[in-house]
């Protein structure tokens, strides 16, 4: 049997084609444009918020215009907040997302044959998010001042006698713990505006709107 030749394979060499570098300069400046591009489009409402005639009005312009009218005050909200939280912390204070359910549930109650929680919201116009945020500072507000708070079965009669016209309650039970919740309320109000005066006076605040 005739033997068998050896085929010898030989590999040709990889040539690379040269790349002129101003095209390579041109491709990589057209990948960026797109990006950029598609980026701009993407997050449009970050640069204009909308058009008139053809004409952008700018976030910028927006954000100018709330600030100069709101700015201020929303920032006096956002301190005050601070303060608020700061001290239930201090305090280890907690209201959790039941707590705050609970208040808006009961709330609703109360609402109920009138109107609705939503349709009292929007008349006000307020989110349910932004709601559900008063209710919870609200709730630090009262733990925080509860603790000092307290009422005497005198003032109970007191204020039953001199705020007769405004309770609701037909029975002489309901209209103490009616009036009792009233006094509570007031009393709370009275006792965390001392408490709040205090922590702003200590506060080290700098407000650079002024």
């Amino acid at each position: 049997m005739p033997a068998r030749k050896a085929v010898k394979i030989v590999e040709k060499p990889i040539v690379e084609t040269p790349t002129n570098p101003k095209i390579r300069f041109i491709t990589i400046g057209l990948l960026v444009l797109i990006i950029l591009a598609a980026l701009v489009w993407k997050f449009k409402t970050l640069f204009v918020v909308a058009m008139v005639n053809g004409r952008p009005v700018t976030r910028m312009e927006l954000e100018g215009k709330i600030m100069s009218r709101y700015g201020k005050q929303t920032l006096d909200e956002i301190i005050n907040e601070r303060l608020v939280t700061e001290k239930a912390e201090q305090d280890k204070i907690v209201v959790t997302g039941t707590d705050v359910d609970n208040k808006v549930a009961d709330l609703s109650k109360m609402l109920a044959g009138q109107t609705t929680l939503d349709a009292a919201l929007a008349q006000q116009g307020l989110t349910m998010e932004e709601f559900r945020r008063q209710v919870y500072l609200q709730a630090l507000v009262e733990k925080i001042a509860e603790p000092t708070v307290q009422i005497s079965d005198q003032e109970v009669t007191d204020y039953i006698a001199q705020n007769k016209t405004y309770l609701t309650a037909t029975e002489e039970g309901a209209i103490k713990q009616e009036a009792t919740i009233a006094l509570r309320r007031q009393k709370i109000s009275e006792v965390f505006g001392k408490i709040f005066a205090d922590l702003k006076a200590k506060a080290k605040i700098i407000n650079l709107l002024q």
